[in-house]
């Protein structure tokens, strides 16, 4: 059985999107604000910084007496 490599770059259905163009006059310090550090915030911002995005991350740890 032959394994087959995922592309995350190409859509699913093989047709080319056009990204918008957003005009912004905001300047942000991250791309992604991921709140919540359990297995799904962490996957998330894995993810994202894989793809390049600069990625922060936000979790509240109640601390210890």
């Amino acid at each position: 059985m032959e394994s087959m490599q995922f592309d995350w770059n190409s859509p699913i259905d093989g047709k080319k999107e056009e990204k918008p163009a957003f005009t912004s006059n905001h300047s942000y310090d991250y791309d992604i604000f991921v709140i919540g550090g359990g297995s799904g915030g962490v996957s998330a911002a894995r993810w994202a910084a894989t793809l390049g995005a600069k990625v922060a991350l936000a979790d509240f740890v109640k601390p210890s007496p």
